[in-house]
């Protein structure tokens, strides 16, 4: 093989150019804000720090964040006399415009001069030049000077004439100046150093950087903030509590109240828990609505459904904020996960916890993900596990290849199970918010519907499918009609998926070749408001109250 050098062609199309490129870096280093947190005092600074961290992995990065923030809090853009004088249109005064300008960068203040006000430096040269005029003409009228000396002090006599010149031209011209300027103009100033960091060739740090130093730099005061932003670390709290409140807006049932108390007290105790649901009931949803309520404290993982720790830790390194790891090798991917996690600032949610145990059937499998997850609880880290009812099951598959069962009750401190149901009052909730073009009748027929097993996914199905049936008639908007033609479709979807089930799962025992009978055998017939005389009841009972698919058809039909 030859070893020559060869100069690559610099026309050739290679995809792997655009890797570097900028827009492809997104968000902070969790490892590096860890460091930048462990010399904070205390925990509120601490959460600030980490929200900032999270914002940083959304869309748009911490650009969208201070462009958010100069839309939202328009009162404290400026600087702190700005702010304090409150104008937003109009001009400043004379004593206004020295306020301010004495907090502007020193290449800025020169932009602002006022009536009578003298070029400084143009001052100091012409009192310079009369001090060295003064001695030139003693020079001169001391007969025994040099040749040399006397033309010297002529061209610093001339000198200091221009510069007196030069000082009676600035005066005139500072007669001219004005007493004051608009409010747009400072107003300029502050948005292009907060947008680019470059006013007028005076460089500062724009308003995208300065959110990263006060997550990285160990040196940056919280007590302080930019010129053209007054008091920026407490419109920060501010605008934590805003975006909280605008993430607050979903249904609290019964199994979500349930589950943000477990994760509060876990939170708030910082031990190793297990909360264990059935599927469809909510428990995921809340969670993550639960970890979105509180982004300076908590990161939310799901679990891949893979055996080897490479998928394991690239998950949690993407959930918390690790930047580009897809180079790193697995043991510097781990380091850098504990680190984080064993600073105890931020609590890991481990949805679908079941695959932390073995998912092949080995003879010797070990749960190296789970003793994982117990040894950095055992270190400090905070850890939740939110799982389905197999954990156990799985659990006792590992028994039998010699896992310790004790070990794992040991350390878990906080345990819990959800309830296996959602009543109709929580289904009804959650259904006016999926669709809340459907009309009183086909919601309370879509949450009886939802009882036969399925429950929230039954609320997905028929809100995707009603969707769809209103994008296929040309409308962007659902109506109740797409709700009931939706929820027919789904009830008879499910019925042959049932039946489908049902039909290749071998039966054992008595009644070998029976075949048990679907929850629903045929579609459901949604009522049409207006279409029966008898009114529908006031408040539909719930799903136990039924015996067969017939008797639920007559309720929805009624």
């Amino acid at each position: 093989m030859s070893s020559t050098r060869r100069a690559v062609d610099s026309s050739v199309f290679h995809q792997c150019h655009y890797a570097g490129s900028p827009e492809f870096e997104r968000g902070l280093l969790a490892n590096l804000v860890a460091k930048r947190c462990s010399v904070l005092p205390t925990g509120a600074d601490r959460q600030l720090i980490w929200f900032i961290h999270y914002l940083s992995h959304q869309p748009g990065g911490l650009a969208a964040v201070a462009a958010d923030l100069m839309a939202q809090f328009p009162d404290r853009f400026g600087t702190t006399a700005m702010v304090a004088i409150n104008k937003t249109e109009g001009v400043y005064s004379a004593d206004e415009v020295r306020k301010i300008r004495s907090e502007l960068p020193t290449s800025l203040r020169d932009q602002f001069p006022l009536q009578g006000e003298f070029n400084p430096s143009i001052r100091d040269r012409a009192w310079y030049c009369r001090q060295i005029a003064e001695s030139a003409r003693a020079v001169l009228e001391d007969d025994e000077s040099s040749f040399e000396d006397r033309k010297t002090a002529s061209r610093q006599i001339e000198d200091a004439d221009e510069a007196e010149k030069d000082e009676s031209a600035d005066a005139a011209i500072a007669q001219k100046l004005p007493v004051s300027y608009p409010v747009k103009s400072f107003l300029q100033i502050c948005c292009s150093a907060a947008k680019t960091g470059f006013v007028d060739g005076c460089k500062t740090l724009s308003l995208e950087k300065t959110l990263a130093e006060i997550c990285l730099d160990p040196a940056f005061r919280l007590d302080s903030w930019p010129w053209y932003f007054n008091e920026l670390v407490n419109v920060l709290d501010a605008y934590q509590k805003y975006w909280i409140k605008n993430k607050s807006n979903w249904v609290m049932t019964s199994v979500g109240k349930k589950v943000c108390e477990f994760l509060d007290y876990t939170l708030d105790a910082g031990v190793l828990s297990l909360l264990i649901g059935r599927a469809s009931l909510g428990q995921t949803f809340a969670a993550r609505a639960w970890c979105e309520n509180h982004p300076g404290q908590t990161r939310m993982v799901e679990v891949p459904p893979s055996n080897d720790d490479a998928s394991f830790y690239r998950a949690i390194a993407q959930a918390i904020g690790l930047g580009n790891f897809l180079n790193y090798k697995n043991v510097q991917i781990r380091e850098r996960i504990e680190f984080v996690l064993q600073t105890g600032n931020l609590l890991l949610v481990l949805n679908q916890a079941q695959r932390l145990w073995p998912q092949k059937n080995l003879r010797e499998a070990f749960p190296g993900r789970l003793a994982w997850v117990l040894d950095q609880a055992d270190k400090g880290a905070k850890v939740c596990m939110i799982s389905g009812p197999q954990f156990f099951m799985q659990q006792r598959a590992c028994e039998k290849m010699g896992w310790n069962s004790p070990e794992l009750r040991n350390r878990i401190l906080h345990y819990s199970n959800l309830p296996d149901s959602l009543g109709i009052e929580d289904l009804q909730a959650v259904a006016r918010v999926m669709l809340p073009e459907a009309d009183e009748t086909s919601l309370a027929a879509v949450a009886i519907y939802s009882l036969s097993g399925r429950y929230l996914a039954a609320l997905e199905a028929v809100a995707k499918r009603a969707q769809f049936v209103a994008q296929q008639n040309g409308r962007s908007q659902r109506t109740s009609s797409d709700v009931r033609a939706a929820l027919k479709f789904v009830s008879g979807s499910d019925a042959l998926l049932i039946q489908s089930s049902s039909e290749t799962k071998p039966v054992s025992g008595r009644g070998r070749n029976r075949q048990p009978t679907p929850a629903f055998q045929t579609e459901i017939e949604v009522p049409i408001p207006g279409r029966h005389s008898q009114p529908a009841p006031a408040a539909p009972p719930t799903r136990a109250a039924f015996t067969g698919s017939a008797e639920l058809s007559d309720l929805i039909q009624s």
